[in-house]
């Protein structure tokens, strides 16, 4: 469930979009291909008489990677395809929209933005096809992009992306940063219910903070989940609200005002409706 307040997303895709997901046409996939290989298989090197003519080489995608769109770029997502040859990819874009064609070029770059009311996190995903018509991919998953990227002094501190999911007793409320969970900073989400205003602490795997129920979750290397009860914040039926920000503090002992690095969103708060 996406966090209301949120800038609109525009809508658009690529020029390649299909109404349905179409196979590639089969080309060579050269080794290592990340993890998209469902399954590897050994080559056995022949040498070539010396009077036959070099073969020609296979159509191959060597590399394929995702990254976020900049504002001047449109926002969204971009694929990057790198390879040789006339190789021929599809694209589910995990929003219903798809798209397809050859790689005609050493790189192709793919931009996708996604429409308005596009439920998050979601999950794109790249497939391709090899000369003996073996299926690779390669997937992401897109999330909701609630702070622009490179506004901090350090990607570990640098907020990125947001979520907020709740259960019929809980909420946990989801922050990602751009680099790595630095333990020598501390995440703080504020949050704020018609009964509770309170400060939310994670630092080098200690929680602080004035909720009892309080746990927090450190996902791969770069999010951060903060779960706690909605009873214990006020939030007992349906429509009940909560607004929350987080912020990243690594700054200079006995002053305050100094020493944080990223504020999500940079101004405001998001609105939450309990549903």
């Amino acid at each position: 469930m996406r966090p209301r307040d949120l800038p609109p997303v525009v809508d658009g895709i690529d020029d390649g979009t299909q109404p349905a997901l179409r196979e590639p046409r089969p080309c060579e996939i050269e080794e290592p291909f990340r993890e998209l290989l469902l399954a590897s298989h050994a080559r056995a090197a022949e040498r070539a008489p010396e009077n036959r003519q070099p073969a020609q080489e296979k159509p191959r995608i060597t590399r394929i990677d995702f990254r976020p769109a900049t504002v001047e770029e449109g926002s969204g997502i971009i694929i990057l395809l790198a390879g040789s040859g006339k190789c021929t990819y599809t694209i589910d874009f995990g929003d219903g929209l798809f798209g397809s064609g050859p790689v005609t070029a050493s790189t192709i770059q793919i931009t996708h933005i996604y429409p308005l009311g596009t439920e998050f996190p979601t999950a794109a995903t790249v497939k391709v096809m090899d000369a003996a018509g073996r299926l690779g991919s390669d997937t992401l998953t897109v999330r909701l992009l609630c702070d622009p990227a490179g506004d901090a002094v350090h990607p570990s501190v640098d907020y990125i992306t947001c979520d907020v999911t709740t259960t019929p007793a809980t909420m946990t409320i989801s922050v990602e940063v751009v680099g790595t969970i630095d333990a020598s900073s501390q995440y703080r989400v504020n949050i704020l219910t018609a009964t509770k205003n309170a400060q939310l602490k994670y630092s080098g795997g200690q929680v602080t903070g004035p909720l009892n129920s309080l746990t927090v979750t450190q996902v791969g290397t770069s999010r951060l989940d903060f779960t706690f009860s909605l009873q214990e914040v006020g939030l007992r039926s349906s429509g009940a609200q909560l607004r929350w920000s987080a912020e990243a503090q690594n700054g200079v002992p006995g002053t305050p005002n100094v020493g944080f690095p990223d504020r999500m969103p940079n101004s405001g708060t998001f609105l939450f409706v309990l549903p």
